[in-house]
């Protein structure tokens, strides 16, 4: 630490509110954002997926809830569960509200400290441990907002921590760029699925007789494509689907394939990494990051379970069961698939099918029912591939693999990128936090 940095408390400068005690049943499917626990996933706060939202109306019944009220860039530090102590900045442009036990830091005095520097103090390794260790309760560890305020930190002058955050937030810009590339990406791939497949815009438009250049023109499509999607509609046990189209399970268009149960004993720092279920992010990816590792002998041993890049993983267990993401992979390790961890791998090579299938369809939801009834959720990989959906005419589907297949490679090359900046700016920051290199 440099001479002029000041040791202090982080509560001399900053204050840790906890969020508002919202009633689950004002929950729902759309509205404003409710920042939760699980919306922190390191280094922000996604609101994108399995995201709970209030209404306009159940908002102006609650009292003082203004001050809870999320701003552009506010930190969020998760105060309770498995992981407590975990920090996310929120990047978004929408509204949004804090949620109970999600604590966010707010700088007292903007003369003294700057919130981004804050910011990556927090997110460092090195205080992750610190919170997290901090955090008492035997079943379920919690964090208070006394506890957090009154950690320890190293304080620079203002115009060195704003040099420092500048530094770092460069890869931070960057990879926020990527991110909302991959948006875009992938709303045009999911756009394209239901429109064709959940709408049936175009069987629809031909019901209708219109004009055969109208569609093309309004869908975007060629003539070999139109004539791949039939002019009417037969009943099924569903409802009306397409004539032709049947209705039938994952298995018919998938391989699902459960992990092997590697010892915990044989598990060692480096090596080939074993996908668990918590390396699965609630952002539909899977990191290789924090990965318990195996040796090259008992990789070499076990074979059949190596994953190549991107490789649709789902947690086959727990209060994630269902939760599922593209493995992620920028290094090219030989990575392994853990017991209760399934892989779900096209027959035909239409992974971008069978992936969107499992955004925009119930497939997970179908999963998560599945796999209620007892204390700990399980599902079977025949249990995941009993699960119902509408198969559509082969050649449509490779069709849409055909459209979408360049856009799941951009999205899977940005986060590889995405892996590799954020990579270089975590080896940067303990390094620029604690003065040790120049800047």
């Amino acid at each position: 630490m440099k001479n002029n940095w000041e040791k202090i408390k982080l509560g001399d400068v900053a204050k840790a509110q906890g969020g508002f005690a919202f009633k689950s049943d004002m929950f729902g499917l759309s509205g404003i954002p409710i920042v939760k626990i699980k919306n922190i996933i390191p280094p922000n706060v996604h609101i994108l997926h399995d995201t709970d939202f209030i209404s306009e109306n159940n908002l102006k019944i609650l009292k003082s809830i203004d001050e809870f009220k999320i701003n552009y860039k506010d930190v969020c530090i998760a105060m309770t569960g498995a992981t407590v102590g975990k920090v996310g900045r929120y990047l978004n442009n929408v509204p949004a509200y804090l949620n109970q036990r999600v604590a966010r830091i707010q700088i007292k005095d903007k003369d003294s400290a700057n919130l981004d520097f804050l910011y990556y103090i927090l997110s460092s390794k090195l205080m992750f441990t610190t919170l997290f260790n901090l955090a008492d309760g035997s079943a379920q560890s919690n964090l208070s907002s006394s506890q957090i305020e009154n950690i320890s930190i190293s304080l620079p002058p203002l115009d060195e921590q704003k040099r420092i955050a500048e530094i770092l937030s460069s890869f931070d810009d960057k990879i926020e760029l990527l991110q909302k590339q991959n948006k875009t990406l992938e709303d045009m791939a999911k756009a394209i699925f239901k429109s064709w497949f959940v709408d049936f815009d175009i069987v629809k438009a031909k019901e209708r007789k219109e004009k055969k250049s109208k569609i093309l023109n309004e869908y975007k499509i060629t003539e070999e494509i139109y004539n791949l999607f039939p002019d009417s509609f037969e009943d099924s046990e569903l409802g009306k689907i397409p004539k032709s189209w049947k209705m039938g399970t994952l298995d018919d268009i998938a391989i699902i394939k459960g992990g092997f149960a590697y010892k915990s004993k044989n598990f060692i720092n480096e090596g080939s990494p074993i996908v668990k279920i918590k390396n699965i992010n609630s952002d539909y990816t899977v990191s290789l990051q924090q990965c318990d590792c195996i040796n090259d002998e008992i990789a070499n041993s076990t074979l059949e379970f190596q994953l190549k890049d991107g490789d649709i993983i789902m947690a086959m267990t727990g209060a994630t069961i269902g939760k599922f993401g593209l493995l992620i992979n920028p290094k090219n390790k030989r990575a392994f698939l853990n017991q209760r961890v399934a892989k779900i791998s096209s027959k035909d090579n239409n992974n971008g099918f069978v992936y969107f299938s499992l955004i925009i369809n119930d497939i997970t939801t179908q999963v998560i029912n599945a796999g209620a009834g007892s204390a700990q959720p399980n599902i079977s990989t025949k249990g995941i591939g009993s699960t119902r959906c509408i198969i559509p005419d082969n050649n449509l589907i490779r069709s849409y693999t055909n459209i979408t297949e360049n856009l799941i490679n951009r999205i899977i090359l940005n986060l590889k990128q995405i892996q590799t900046l954020s990579e270089i700016r975590d080896a940067l920051l303990p390094k620029l936090i604690s003065g040790a290199i120049l800047y």
